[in-house]
């Protein structure tokens, strides 16, 4: 009889073990899929938040890659007027969220000296720059050269149409005149148009009196937001020599020349 009223005992216990094992696997089941679940959500936030963030990062180094090639050939077509090889130019730049202007301000003092340390000529010339501005970074055209400012330091990215050997020195400055007196415009697409105004003679001031040949040396003392890559760059170039802002080129010179060329620049959108 023990026997007999024993086995519906055994039988609930078994169905018990069977019904909490499917319990244990199903809240096992749950706790996976909960689990799978909040590392899929928080691995899509962090990619979604991280990954917009370089994304930015990536797009803002790109626009500014492209607004300094964009300086860079505005520059060419300046170099062409600066040369005489033309007389008006044209070209369009995508601001990207940056502003553009013609900065005022730059000047460059030159002076040229005799073997004797004489001075010969020194004379005072207004420069200005084009800025292209987007947060902390800067890049510019000015007196024939192309900047790229950061808020850790700048660099000059190219350089201006400066000789410097043994026996001459060739110095072409580059003064910009804003036409339109438009200020600084943001946003969208800008056109720069630039035209020859004129070109001068500094030094020698007339073929008879002060001759090129008179000089030995000449130095270009320069007061702008970009003296400080200016500087950096004819420190390390040959055959030239920097002071804090002052560049000097020559001590034994034959002959001397430097000249002034005015564009007038026009910005609109």
């Amino acid at each position: 009889m023990s026997g007999i009223s024993s086995w519906p005992a055994d039988r609930d216990s078994m169905a018990d073990r069977q019904w909490l094992g499917q319990d244990t696997r199903a809240v096992s089941e749950l706790v996976g899929f909960s689990l799978t679940f909040g590392i899929v959500l928080v691995s899509v936030t962090l990619i979604a938040t991280l990954g917009f963030g370089q994304l930015t990062d990536f797009r803002d180094a790109q626009q500014l890659d492209n607004a300094e090639q964009a300086m860079e050939i505005v520059g060419g077509s300046l170099e062409s007027i600066e040369e005489g090889d033309a007389v008006t130019r044209s070209e369009a730049m995508d601001l990207s969220g940056g502003s553009i202007e013609v900065e005022k301000g730059s000047v460059a003092n030159v002076t040229v000296f005799n073997s004797s340390g004489g001075r010969l000529h020194s004379e005072l010339l207004d420069l200005n720059a084009l800025v292209y501005s987007q947060g902390s970074t800067r890049i510019s055209y000015e007196n024939g050269a192309t900047y790229r400012q950061e808020s850790q330091g700048g660099v000059m990215t190219t350089e201006p149409k400066f000789v410097c050997s043994d026996d001459v020195a060739v110095l072409s400055f580059v003064t910009l005149e804003e036409r339109t007196q438009a200020g600084k415009i943001s946003g969208g697409e800008v056109s720069i148009t630039a035209s020859h105004s004129d070109t001068r003679l500094v030094y020698p001031v007339n073929r008879t009196g002060d001759n090129a040949t008179n000089a030995a040396n000449v130095t270009v003392e320069m007061t702008s937001p970009r003296e400080g890559p200016w500087t950096d760059h004819f420190d390390n170039a040959e055959n030239w020599n920097a002071s804090g802002t002052t560049i000097q080129c020559g001590g034994s010179l034959e002959r001397v020349y430097v000249r002034q060329t005015n564009i007038s620049v026009s910005l609109s959108n």
